[in-house]
């Protein structure tokens, strides 16, 4: 089908949760999306094969408009069939069938008889998600054991550390474990097992498995400390970057695979169980998946550039397929998991004053007043507002709040 045909013969809607369609001027834009990919390099070919492994879910960036004399009106009722939590069906000429949510809507009132409305659309992950009695919470948990055993078991099996090991391990225990920092109701458990790592750490050659086992702790611990999934996420990031080495021996490739996997398992569990406040905006959602995906595409890019052919005999390995398996399936459950979670939190949106305001009546207006004035002091920070700007909003200013 042509480019004219598809738009002669496929209109532009857009059905929100609440079922109600709406079919207005649209401008042909654009997608993106990411792809975790491993390149690979040959001593006796030419150029280099490039791999890819599973894609990222695809952000849209919308822009259309209501248009008309009751342009206004037309807009307002999109607002409030946008305010439904649920998932959203696109029919674009050019990308097909879209279903996902909006992650964030910004709409411009700066013409006569148009409205103008951005939207980010986040697309939903293919496939059904189960549907049962078990929470998203105690499924990626299950999952996550899964990849700590396999971790332990695989990791116990073919490593072979030797004495020489020792002293990088616990070099290793002590730098990883550096980059937490538990809260008061976690601070003494966690000290206790950053110890108990430590000590393990001189048996590792002998008693391989309990060791590594006391070792995992380490990652695991911090999963379920008190405090936001944010800052848990990017100790977790940090602590990843240290297990990383460039010049990876037998040991160090195994220590890496297994103790990489379990820190992904722990991030996956830190992620879908958020304090309160963590996900404010679906925005916010999708930063924390996008992070999380991204960590397990270097993971995998990693132990692809670790690998070495079977005909290198003294050198030859490959990632462990077990492993990978389980953590495939934990990560991937955890992308829909991250998706399903959004359709229970806001959107972000944002406008153009149309006239001089201020904080008080746009609080007012757009999140409503309460006896403790939370919702004048949330608006405040998320607009930046200080200094002259709290007794005056000027005309034009862009106003960003939550429904």
């Amino acid at each position: 089908m042509s480019w004219v045909d598809r738009l002669n013969d496929i209109s532009f809607t857009i059905t929100c949760g609440d079922g109600k369609k709406y079919s207005p001027l649209w401008k042909s834009g654009e997608k993106s999306k990411d792809f975790n990919t491993a390149k690979y390099e040959f001593i006796n070919s030419p150029g280099s094969l490039i791999e890819r492994r599973q894609p990222q879910s695809n952000l849209y960036p919308l822009v259309f408009w209501f248009q008309g004399i009751d342009n206004i009106e037309q807009c307002d009722r999109f607002e409030e069939s946008a305010n439904d939590n649920r998932a959203w069906t696109i029919e674009h000429p050019f990308y097909g069938t879209l279903k996902g949510q909006p992650v964030k809507l910004k709409r411009k009132d700066t013409s006569f008889n148009v409205t103008e409305v951005n939207i980010d659309f986040w697309e939903s992950i293919e496939g059904e998600f189960p549907e049962d009695e078990i929470s998203i919470q105690d499924q990626v948990l299950e999952k996550a054991s899964a990849a700590y055993e396999a971790s332990l078991v695989f990791f116990s099996e073919n490593s072979s550390p030797s004495s020489e090991d020792v002293g990088a391990v616990k070099e290793n225990v002590a730098l990883v474990s550096s980059k937490f920092k538990p809260d008061k109701d976690s601070f003494n458990d966690y000290i206790n097992v950053v110890s108990a790592s430590s000590a393990a750490a001189d048996r590792i050659s002998v008693d391989t498995k309990d060791s590594f086992e006391a070792i995992q702790g380490i990652l695991k611990s911090p999963a379920f400390f008190n405090s936001s999934s944010f800052s848990k996420l990017e100790s977790f990031l940090k602590a990843y970057t240290d297990l990383k080495i460039p010049q990876a021996s037998l040991f160090n490739k195994y220590d890496f695979e297994a103790q990489a996997a379990t820190a992904i398992a722990a991030t996956c569990i830190s992620v879908v169980n958020p304090q309160e406040g963590d996900y404010v905006t679906r925005g916010d959602i999708e930063r924390v998946s996008k992070k999380l995906s991204d960590l397990y595409g270097d993971y995998l890019l990693t132990l692809d550039s670790y690998q070495v052919g079977i005909y290198e005999v003294e050198t030859a390995w490959m990632p462990t397929v077990q492993i990978q398996n389980v953590l495939s399936d934990l990560v991937s459950f955890t992308s829909r998991s991250l998706f399903l979670l959004s359709f229970n939190v806001r959107q972000e949106r944002t406008i153009e004053l149309k006239k001089d305001s201020n904080l008080i009546l746009i609080a007012h207006r757009f999140m409503g007043l309460d006896v403790d004035d939370k919702n004048i002091e949330a608006l405040r920070k998320i607009n930046g507002i200080k200094n002259n700007e709290l007794f005056k909003l000027k005309i034009g200013r862009s106003i960003k709040y939550f429904v």
